[in-house]
């Protein structure tokens, strides 16, 4: 087996565990002395607080998805990546905040963006809080959210991705006569504020990559949505021979400006690194030790994994509250007009 040649890496690649760190320092340092390059003013308006899952997470005016045709026109979620892919929040429950359109323009934005797929890197539940609400249909049944029709199958075909963790749902939308079909990729076994299989990230980069206008999601939107997109954004450049030192950190950085304070943690921004090694390494025929995958666990391995909490279309929710771990997606001590949520245990 040929060891990995760190001279046939790119430059940007050739940082070692302090380096990377020293980089996410940077760039926390970087977020909180910035002045606010955008305003937040459409996500701050007070009928549009019930959109926004965390208090400190809003979508920026410049690049925010506007519900085509809505006069009410707010969703917590921004065009990124130079407008090829959507990172948003994940979707709250019908009626959560005594707002019952949530679903429904979940769904409207998906449509009217022509998003061929979902990547949804959370679980539903994890430690017993709702991190995002149960959109998809149940088995065998139709969903109705607004003026869309919804039904799904699962997809077990690709024995790849179920070795990875990766779930594979297809959806089938349907409006006004017009049907659709979009992938759901999730992955579950990331947690709030970890890292996760770098693999498991590099496969799925590849794979959106090659999707018309991929949306995003996990919680809030901005760690471990930020982290996909960067892989996808760094790994693009280098196709496009990038020849940035600071590739890795430069996208970063440019996608904050896009949804404030993608990437959270040193663990994610490692990820981040992992993958984009494991896609470049692999274009360019370099083999490499194999080394077992903490994160690759089976799904029957996972305690944390529980079943989705049920909910009726007319059901009205209490209002969820942020988490104060400081894992979360949510930094409840953040200075608002500074930027977005990160990790203070990070500093």
């Amino acid at each position: 087996m040929i060891v990995e040649s760190a001279q046939k890496l790119p430059s940007f690649l050739n940082r070692n565990s302090s380096e990377i760190n020293g980089e996410f320092k940077k760039l926390l340092s970087l977020l909180y002395n910035m002045t606010p390059l955008d305003p937040l003013s459409e996500g701050l308006k007070k009928e549009n607080s019930c959109k926004n899952r965390y208090l400190d997470v809003i979508a920026n005016d410049n690049t925010r998805v506007k519900l085509e045709g809505k006069e009410q026109d707010y969703i917590n979620a921004n065009h990124c990546l130079k407008n090829t892919v959507i990172l948003s929040q994940g979707p709250l429950r019908i009626g959560a905040k005594d707002y019952f359109d949530h679903h429904a323009d979940f769904y409207h934005m998906l449509w009217t963006n022509n998003c061929s797929a979902i990547a949804m890197v959370t679980d539903f539940i994890e430690n017993y809080q709702e991190k995002c609400s149960f959109y998809l249909p149940e088995e065998n049944q139709t969903k109705i959210a607004g003026q869309y029709s919804i039904t799904s199958e699962p997809d077990t075909t690709n024995g790849n991705l179920i070795e990875l963790n990766i779930k594979t749902t297809k959806i089938f939308i349907e409006y006004q006569g017009e049907k659709r079909t979009l992938v759901h990729y999730q992955m579950p076994t990331w947690l709030d504020g970890e890292g996760t299989s770098a693999k498991a990230v590099a496969v799925l980069t590849r794979i959106l990559l090659q999707e018309k206008k991929p949306l995003i999601h996990c919680s809030a939107g901005i760690g471990r949505s930020g982290t996909l997109a960067a892989a996808m954004g760094a790994y693009n450049a280098y196709r496009e021979r990038a020849t940035s030192d600071t590739l890795i950190f430069d996208v970063v950085q440019e996608l904050r400006t896009e949804r404030r304070g993608c990437v959270q943690t040193r663990e994610q921004y490692k990820t981040l690194y992992e993958a984009v090694k494991i896609l470049i390494t692999e274009d360019l025929n370099i083999e490499v030790e194999p080394k077992a995958d903490p994160f690759l666990i089976s799904f029957n391995q996972l305690s944390l994994l529980v079943e989705p909490i049920e909910e009726s279309e007319e059901e009205k929710v209490e209002d969820l509250v942020p988490t104060e771990d400081p894992k979360d997606d949510l930094d409840p001590n953040l200075n608002l007009l500074a930027g977005s949520s990160t990790d203070p245990s990070n500093d």
